[in-house]
């Protein structure tokens, strides 16, 4: 991530991994600054895998319940403790590449193996959650 990264740059990045912030701190400055704009934030979290129209769709939904989409995506190691061991086809860098060209997507950030499954949702503390 750059280190000029603000939350105006990661509302106006059409794509890119410029909406991709792996550190909680700053997903967690960032919500904070987005909220005291007046935004509302929406979550969702998953694995992503074998992507398809359907997931798109689902993140657009998602998207229009408010102004900021949150999106936590599972690490290979998560996916795999979850899914299998064949598991993910593609890998967490892959998956983070597409999601980062969908315009409903604003942030997209990273769930590990050692973080409870409502880290996340503490952290954001989302006006909307969708699952």
């Amino acid at each position: 991530m750059p280190t000029t990264m603000t939350p105006k740059r990661i509302l106006e990045a059409r794509h890119g991994l410029d909406k991709y912030v792996p550190d909680f701190s700053d997903l967690e400055r960032y919500v904070k600054i987005f909220r005291e704009y007046g935004c509302s934030i929406v979550l969702t979290q998953g694995v992503y895998d074998m992507f398809h129209v359907g997931h798109a769709r689902y993140l657009a939904d998602a998207r229009s319940y408010g102004d900021v989409l949150v999106v936590g995506v599972d690490s290979d190691e998560l996916t795999r403790s979850m899914k299998g061991l064949n598991r993910p086809f593609d890998s967490f860098e892959e998956r983070i590449e597409l999601l980062s060209h969908l315009m409903a997507v604003t942030i997209i950030t990273r769930r590990h193996t050692d973080q409870h499954k409502y880290d996340l949702m503490k952290l954001v503390r989302p006006d909307v959650l969708v699952i």
